[in-house]
């Protein structure tokens, strides 16, 4: 008891006489925690607000790529079928921009069938005119061409050149930024589709369900079936060289767990697994 006393004592004597450094430490672990409180605080506030965001553009359950694209009858079609909550669709062209070799660039046009009544992976409006009308196009805002907006570009529109203006941006959040892929991301409506490369027809199909959490079916409980591997005999299966042993003239150490090996114990009373040699 006596000297848990002198430890308090000494203890309040030290930080009396050190007032400047004890606040020096009291402030810093405040500043500690403090900072540490922000952090977190931010880091719960930030993945709320993208997991929000990101849900209210209505994400793609199911993505399919079309090569030879369908029609909207198809989509129709789709929506019929038990469990489809919605169903949309887009049409995807990727070209470049002409110009010389270190001005030219990647252009990846979607054309969505109407702007308006968008289902899935909803496009926003981010600044300028929408939605885009023929000949005109509004680039994704992460873009490196989104500074051009008000002047046109010139691409490769399948062999011949075509000049669209840039009307506007607008924000995707589907996809990765086209400031890290690189890639310019145009979005037009189907009549440009038709003057870029001809055809209207929707070569990316999204599907959402009505309950994306339901569990599948358990499997169909069947018989085990044997499977049976035949290889061509090659060698003999013990894999080391014949040696012989004492009271064992004709024995040679097979593996025991090769499935051809005829192993069995030594009547003499040895304690690894044998084959007889052949005659």
């Amino acid at each position: 008891m006596h000297a848990l006393r002198t430890l308090w004592r000494k203890s309040a004597r030290e930080i009396w006489r050190n007032g400047s450094r004890t606040a020096m430490v009291v402030v810093s672990v405040a500043i500690g925690v403090l900072a540490v409180g922000m952090i977190i605080a931010a880091q719960q506030i930030l993945m709320h607000d993208l997991y929000a965001r990101y849900a209210a553009i209505n994400p793609a359950h199911i993505s399919v790529t079309v090569p030879g694209g369908v029609d909207v009858d198809d989509l129709r079609g789709l929506e019929s079928l038990p469990n489809v909550a919605a169903v949309d669709g887009r049409v995807v062209f990727q070209t470049e921009t002409i110009g010389s070799a270190a001005e030219r660039s990647t252009v990846e046009f979607i054309g969505l069938p109407d702007f308006t009544d968008q289902k899935i992976n909803l496009v926003d409006p981010e600044s300028g005119s929408w939605p885009p009308q023929r000949g005109e196009l509004v680039l994704e805002r992460s873009a490196p061409l989104a500074s051009s907006v008000g002047q046109s570009i010139v691409v490769d529109a399948s062999g011949h050149e075509l000049d669209v203006a840039v009307v506007g941006t607008a924000h995707q959040q589907d996809n990765v930024r086209s400031s890290v892929r690189g890639v310019n991301t145009a979005f037009v409506n189907l009549d440009t589709m038709r003057m870029l490369c001809g055809c209207d027809r929707l070569t990316r199909v999204y599907v959402n369900v009505d309950d994306f959490a339901c569990k599948p079916p358990p499997p169909r409980t069947c018989a085990p079936v044997s499977r049976r591997r035949l290889q061509r005999q090659r060698r003999h299966p013990a894999r080391s060289a014949p040696t012989r042993r004492p009271g064992h003239p004709r024995r040679l150490h097979a593996d025991h767990d090769h499935p051809s090996a005829c192993c069995r114990w030594c009547s003499a009373g040895c304690s690894s697994p044998t084959l007889s040699a052949p005659r």
